[in-house]
């Protein structure tokens, strides 16, 4: 049809003029044979039939023959057939004919050639009056058909390339949907929704709601609903989280809703777990908060003690009480230790590591601390990648997580842990705000237990959380293992329904130290060493300078002391003889100890500098200056809290130093 069509395209264009166009010829040229041959088919036939209708079977002023109707019956299948140009041809050739044919009889003399004429006007007339309106109808009718159909075909193609999900449906099934729509519920192809009830994809406790949205939309049959976020279940089960808005409309002329969906669940996990994030990170500041003053109190304690201890050296049983107490000191001072691995605050030594060592070290370990009734399976890949990490933490990590399996296993069941390489890429990151991309050691620790619910999950890492009854677990051991792997450079993912267990994955960055890089250096054995050198401590908590001060004068030294930074600075100046600047990390007044030692470093280049924290809150990444000098003063701070002989130590190794 379209090609029948080439010769009538301009349908506003006189007819007399079909063949004058600027693009007639090119037009022509692309007109198939079939077309052409219809053509001149019809002009044949037409010239046919008017010369036998006025050659025979007629007379001048008679009338004309009973198959003068044969040209009208031309006329209107052209006007069907081939359009308004085609047609307007037609009429012509069927004019030119009559009228030379009609004009021949009157120029015989034959009739009254003025009635003969005016009566094959008349006729002439009706006939290409007919065709010629009939012809532009049906073009107009046509023409609307095609746009119409086009539309439509434009509609069709711009829902199956639409990337959000588009349903019709009544108040029982699905009427329609496009590609977008059938994979969002898991579907391979738009036919497998059409038919289904509309509450197929909705989990069972929102069904009713559901139902009820929809009865109230498709009764009213009209207006829309505002945007919402639903949970639908697909067809494997499981959930995702869409967002969608209904509006009513009328479809194969029942009254229906359609529904644009968009599947929000990659964004609403990754919101998700950025929040968690932020509340993790807001949690590690305060327990960071909490450790540091915790610190300086067992500080206080431990110092105290130890003096008391000197005092009572002769009399055993004050003696014994107080070793005692140092013990339950030093149970503090744990806790704290788990509560900064918890925040990422408290700094460790690094080697690099080979996990499957490790591992296949600790299994019987690991199989002492379960029951009987759990079995631990070991599913270790070949080539691992070495890590930079803390040997002991990692073990630590392991230990945490087998006795969290144990405890979702009070039946027995199965440990399988595992290691493989792995690269996590852009869209793993965009799923999971913590992680990064790169290549990673991924350890697996997966049990056959209960499982956690979603709420659960959310909370397992913080510090003093539990499941466990009250005086069953100190709800640290989560902390730790998160602690450890932040603090590490890497990422951890829990996986978890309830009653199909747990898997623990714990995402460890490639080592690119070399193992020559990470060889130890040896370090100066801590002993109760002695000096005779001036020592300035910076420190806002009264009682623990006293005690610093106390131990330090015991071992031979001069001391200063300063309760912030500014005053330690003015002291600086004023006594150029010090010899070492010992300072706490957090203090009030808007000048913490990294900014203390950059300041005092500027003026006394040759001063020596040791830092002390019970919660660093890693502040060397945001202090200027030199960074090697700064990374200088990380790596040799003296923890929180501290004996006499951890701090003759490292008060000595710091004098002592290079520059």
């Amino acid at each position: 049809m379209a090609d029948r069509q080439l010769l009538a395209s301009h349908d506003g264009d006189p007819a007399v003029l079909l063949l004058l166009t600027d693009d007639s010829v090119s037009r022509i040229r692309q007109a198939n044979r079939v077309f052409w041959v219809e053509v001149t088919a019809l002009l044949v036939a037409l010239t046919t039939t008017t010369i036998l209708i006025f050659s025979y079977g007629a007379s001048p002023g008679t009338a004309l023959p009973s198959y003068s109707f044969l040209p009208f019956a031309l006329l209107i299948w052209s006007a069907l057939r081939l359009g308004p140009r085609t047609t307007a041809l037609a009429c012509l050739t069927f004019s030119l004919v009559a009228l030379w044919f009609d004009t021949s009889f009157v120029a015989a003399g034959t009739g009254d050639g003025l009635a003969d004429v005016g009566a094959l006007g008349v006729f002439l007339l009706i006939a290409t009056v007919s065709a010629l309106s009939s012809a532009a109808v049906i073009a107009e009718s046509r023409s609307d058909t095609e746009r119409l159909a086009e539309s439509e075909r434009k509609l069709r193609e711009v829902m199956k390339l639409a990337p959000i999900g588009i349903y019709v449906a009544d108040k029982e099934k699905y009427s329609f949907t496009n590609p977008a729509g059938a994979k969002i519920v898991g579907l391979s192809s738009p036919e497998e929704i059409v038919g289904k009830s509309v509450m197929s994809f909705y989990p069972p406790e929102g069904q009713a709601a559901a139902q009820q949205r929809i009865d109230s939309l498709v009764d009213e049959g009209s207006g829309s609903r505002p945007r919402m976020v639903n949970t639908v279940v697909d067809a494997d089960g499981n959930r995702r989280v869409v967002e969608a808005m209904a509006t009513a409309i009328r479809w194969e002329g029942r009254s229906s809703f359609l529904v644009m969906v968009n599947d929000i669940s990659g964004r609403k996990q990754a919101e998700d777990a950025m929040m968690r994030a932020q509340k993790m990170e807001a949690v590690g500041q305060l327990s960071g908060g909490i450790a540091h003053d915790f610190n300086n109190i067992l500080g206080i304690i431990i110092g105290n003690l130890e003096l008391v201890q000197d005092m009572a050296a002769d009399r055993p049983e004050i003696s014994e009480r107080i070793e005692l107490a140092l013990k339950s000191v030093n149970r503090g001072a744990s806790i704290t230790h788990k509560l900064l691995s918890f925040s990422r605050q408290k700094t460790q030594a690094t080697k690099l590591t080979s996990l499957n060592a490790i591992i296949d070290n600790m299994q019987e370990l690991i199989s002492r601390s379960l029951t009987a009734a759990i079995t631990v399976e070991n599913r270790l890949a070949d080539n691992l990648w070495m890590v930079d990490v803390d040997p002991g933490e990692f073990q630590d990590a392991l230990i945490n997580l087998a006795l969290n399996a144990r405890d979702a296993m009070p039946e027995g069941g199965s440990l399988v842990i595992a290691a493989e390489n792995t690269k996590l890429d852009a869209e793993y990151v965009k799923l999971n705000p913590l992680a990064r991309e790169g290549e990673f050691v991924m350890i697996s620790v997966a049990d056959t237990g209960v499982g956690m619910e979603p709420d659960v999950v959310d909370k397992i890492f913080e510090p003093f959380f539990s499941t466990k009854g009250e005086g069953k677990g100190s709800g640290l051991g989560l902390s730790m293992v998160y602690g450890f792997v932040q603090r590490s450079g890497g990422h951890i993912k829990v996986e978890t329904h309830p009653g199909k267990g747990a898997t623990f994955r714990i995402y460890l960055p490639r080592a690119r130290r070399t193992v020559a890089e990470a060889s130890p250096k040896a370090q100066t054995p801590v002993a109760m060493l002695r000096g005779t050198e001036t020592i300035l401590i910076v420190d806002d908590e009264a009682d623990f300078t006293d005690i610093a001060a106390h131990n330090l004068g015991f071992l031979g030294y001069t001391v200063l002391s300063a309760s912030n930074g500014s005053e330690a600075l003015e002291i600086l100046r004023t006594n150029p003889y010090i010899d070492l600047l010992f300072s706490d990390v957090v203090m009030p007044g808007g000048q913490d100890g990294y900014q203390l030692a950059v300041e005092a470093h500027k003026m006394f280049p040759e001063l020596k500098i040791l830092l002390t924290s019970g919660y660093t809150q890693r502040r060397e990444h945001s202090t200027s200056g030199d960074e090697t000098f700064i990374a200088k003063l990380a790596s040799e701070l003296l923890s929180k809290p501290y004996n006499r002989r951890q701090l003759a130590g490292a008060i000595r190794r710091a004098l002592d130093a290079g520059g």
